[in-house]
């Protein structure tokens, strides 16, 4: 699998990040805080349905009432784009609206 496009709105510290990945190896550089890991839960999440750390409603921005995550990969010659959305639908509660894979 290669992983060649990541994009993120209200998602974790992210309100609207889009990432192009080239061939080879890939580093995320910089601060504390500044939203490096949230880029692998977001790839985490998009591919397998789950939050790597805590609950749903901690994926989504503070202050926003949803969160998108979109992830476009190839595997041999098939490209697919993975789009999970999560909904708040009451403080402290959230849940998956949508869950698409495209070929």
């Amino acid at each position: 699998m290669i992983i060649e496009r990541v994009s993120l709105e209200n998602f974790i510290s992210h309100s609207k990040t889009d990432i192009l990945l080239g061939p080879g190896i890939i580093a995320f550089v910089g601060p504390n805080g500044a939203g490096k890991t949230s880029v692998l839960d977001g790839i985490h999440y998009a591919l397998f349905g789950r939050p790597c750390r805590g609950n749903l409603i901690d994926l989504v921005k503070k202050g926003a009432s949803r969160a998108r995550v979109e992830v476009e990969f190839s595997v041999g010659g098939d490209r697919y784009i993975a789009r999970r959305e999560i909904v708040v639908e009451r403080k402290g509660k959230a849940s998956c609206r949508e869950a698409i894979l495209f070929k």
